[in-house]
């Protein structure tokens, strides 16, 4: 499938949207926004990616190296540098939440809400996206024998009971922490769905309509998620009220798309398209890496921490998240670069593409 640059503009701005609002504690606007669509617009990106080919074998083994390796990988690194520095830096980190065995086997169960690598947490989100890849997979693999002629019914009404479900859930079942973040798959699953479903839709629109629906869109859901207040999706809390959250989430992610496509067909911002593309061809390393870069801000620069976690909702905090934010980013990107060239595998490529080049040279 040839890659479309739009659609890695688009997982540039929800990796930015992640960073920014791990980085950017208590009130803030900009956040709250963030929050509302951060976590779906990427599971309706690998929707809108999918393909069935009818191999599950395949699929799974692909996935797998795709997304656990780089968790395992990262969990493992994560807590031996934090077991490290809770041995060399005992008043930055309590040194009980650094031990090696239980955060082991607490990365094994995957779930971020077990209490532990809280510092590095993001990861819950690589495990969860193998559950749901393989649910849809499996879905999509009874869509094609059953249901070939009603497809995108079908995976409409799926769409309905993944967030029915997600609701029941939420109502009965909160406490209930499955392994490998299972229980947020569930809502996940239906936006994951959501994107198979507009990969089907051809978009024959001027650039102007789009610039103008997106531009409606995004406000539109700015506003919305400010009065449906914090949304913290590995947590299965949604703001003020679910039904809302799935609108809001939604209109931003489309407003995202079109955002992007219109972007995308700008000649004069090719630079600007080149940069972004760049980093959301590599959302799974900056999702692995920046609460690194974030903890080191907030030691080496304790202006940015006390800004950042301030309960005063200002321009300059929110001005001085997106300046870090664009750093944190950067770093990462920067220890990629190592890291694709010594051990891409633990990112979840190939290595061999790597030894073809260096045998070349």
């Amino acid at each position: 499938m040839e890659r479309k640059q739009w659609i890695d503009i688009v997982r540039a701005f929800g990796i930015f949207a992640i960073v920014y609002g791990h980085l950017v504690q208590g009130p803030s606007i900009i956040s709250r926004f963030f929050g509302s669509f951060r976590v779906a617009i990427f599971f309706t990106v690998m929707g809108i990616t999918f393909k069935y080919k009818g191999e599950f074998k395949e699929y799974i083994k692909k996935r797998f190296v795709r997304l656990l390796i780089p968790y395992f990988s990262f969990a493992l690194i994560s807590i031996l540098i934090m077991y490290v520095i809770g041995k060399i830096f005992p008043s930055i980190v309590d040194g009980e939440e650094t031990q090696i065995i239980p955060n082991i086997l607490g990365a094994l169960y995957g779930n971020g809400l077990l209490g532990y690598m809280k510092w590095n947490l993001p990861l819950w989100f690589l495990p969860c996206s193998f559950v749901v890849c393989n649910i849809i997979y499996i879905v999509e693999m009874m869509i094609d024998k059953i249901w070939a002629k009603k497809k995108n019914l079908v995976r409409i009404v799926f769409v309905v009971i993944s967030f029915s479900l997600n609701y029941l859930y939420c109502l009965f079942f909160r406490d209930l922490k499955l392994p490998f973040g299972s229980e947020v798959a569930i809502s996940m699953s239906g936006f994951f769905m959501l994107g198979v479903i507009l990969n089907t839709i051809k978009i024959h629109i001027t650039n102007t309509i789009k610039i103008i629906v997106s531009i409606i869109l995004l406000i539109s859901s700015f506003v919305f998620a400010n009065i449906n207040n914090g949304v913290s999706v590995m947590s299965l809390k949604f703001g003020k009220n679910l039904m809302a959250y799935y609108c809001i989430a939604i209109m931003a992610i489309i407003g995202i798309c079109l955002l992007s496509m219109w972007i995308t067909n700008i000649r004069k911002l090719k630079i600007v398209n080149g940069i972004l593309a760049y980093c959301g061809m590599h959302t799974i390393a900056i999702l692995c890496m920046h609460k690194f870069p974030i903890i080191l801000f907030q030691y080496i620069v304790p202006y940015t921490k006390n800004l950042m976690r301030s309960e005063i909702d200002s321009v300059n905090k929110n001005f001085m998240g997106f300046i870090v934010t664009s750093l944190i980013i950067l770093l990462c990107l920067i220890v990629e670069l190592f890291i694709d060239r010594i051990c891409p595998f633990i990112l979840g490529k190939k290595m061999e593409k790597k030894v073809y080049r260096i045998n070349k040279l």
